[in-house]
């Protein structure tokens, strides 16, 4: 254990400054010993004893340097406890200030790659072959990819000035209906599959998609926004229509001749 402390010396402050003979009183400095008080008053008649046995070898200042010292000591004492306090508060910032550093670059480094995520989605999003549609809670629409501006006849620029509500996309009479699912869709946070909808384009024709809902459920469980992927299935529905009615004509027509015959 380190020991702090403070050697104080007086012995060379010596000098008797005053004597006030009929006040019996004197001002010397702290290093003046008894004897040398008591022999600058002896032609008066006059001697300075406290202690006779003290006057060779104590000094007048020799109890106020022991104080002094003292205080002293316990002054030096509490600052270097301040400096070693000081030191250690120093130790713990530049430590949290590496800890803090470090989680700084993992963060910028996470940054970076949801930023890379996020492009590299964006991107797959603009060169997919089906309609994407990027909607908020409120059923907006914010982004639409390139196949959707083809496939409904609304260009992106204007989507994205304008946020119109996908109740565009939906003919009038199944407004109602649409909102209730979309109700249903924000509580549940389920995403919805092969949904198959008559959607009217801009300029009026009426095309019917499957569509693929996702709502985007962030760590807290709150809908941060809806991804919707549609595919147009019109010429395949027709062309079931179409292989439906072949079939039942052709079924009709071989059991005819076998009705005659029975």
């Amino acid at each position: 254990k380190t020991v702090i402390g403070v050697l104080l010396s007086l012995a060379k402050f010596r000098r008797i400054l005053e004597i006030d003979y009929p006040a019996r009183t004197a001002r010397v400095q702290p290093g003046v010993r008894n004897l040398a008080i008591s022999e600058a008053v002896a032609d008066h008649g006059l001697y300075y004893a406290p202690d006779p046995s003290s006057q060779l070898a104590c000094s007048i200042g020799g109890l106020a340097n022991v104080g002094i010292a003292y205080r002293l000591n316990q002054v030096f004492h509490s600052g270097y406890r301040l400096r070693h306090a000081y030191g250690r508060l120093t130790e713990d910032y530049t430590t949290l200030n590496k800890r803090l550093e470090r989680q700084l670059v993992e963060l910028g480094e996470a940054r970076r790659q949801v930023e890379a995520s996020g492009r590299k989605l964006a991107l797959f999003a603009e060169r997919a072959p089906i309609a994407v549609l990027e909607l908020d809670n409120e059923g907006r629409i914010l982004r639409i990819n390139h196949a959707a501006e083809n496939l409904f006849g609304w260009p992106s620029n204007e989507v994205a000035e304008k946020n119109p509500s996908v109740k565009i996309l939906i003919r009038p009479e199944f407004h109602a209906e649409f909102e209730q699912r979309w109700r249903e869709l924000m509580t549940s946070r389920a995403p919805l599959a092969h949904l198959r909808v008559r959607n009217p384009r801009r300029d009026g024709l009426e095309l019917v998609c499957e569509w693929n809902v996702t709502p985007l459920v962030n760590a807290e469980g709150e809908v941060v926004g809806v991804i919707a992927q549609g595919q147009d299935i019109t010429r395949q529905m027709e062309a079931d229509k179409l292989k439906k009615e072949f079939t039942s004509t052709l079924s009709h027509e071989l059991r005819t001749p076998l009705t005659s015959i029975i």
